[in-house]
């Protein structure tokens, strides 16, 4: 008779341990979800990048420098801001000369 209440106590125990794991699943989800409710590009640049990624007929970045087009998934490294504009300010005396 102690065997089955056993059984019992460990398959119950084993059964709420799931339904945890799934509750935490669903909290997660449900937090991830209200994060992205939350975003709001603030930027004036970003809103604007943002329409234009996602007309339909897709507009697509490009360089300011050489007007190469770009894909927005290729902008993978970055700098500081006080490094780019360094870099930009000698771009444009070079090139006026």
């Amino acid at each position: 008779m102690g065997i089955g209440v056993e059984k019992i106590i460990l398959f119950r125990e084993s059964y709420y341990q799931l339904q945890i794991q799934e509750l935490q699943e669903e909290l997660k989800y449900i937090r991830q979800k209200r994060e992205i409710a939350k975003y709001k590009p603030h930027l004036r640049v970003i809103k604007n990048l943002e329409s234009h990624y996602r007309r339909k007929d897709k507009m697509l970045p490009t360089c300011p420098r050489c007007n190469e087009l770009f894909y927005i998934e290729e902008l993978t490294h970055w700098v500081c801001k006080a490094l780019a504009d360094k870099r930009i300010k000698m771009f444009k005396e070079k090139n006026q000369e």
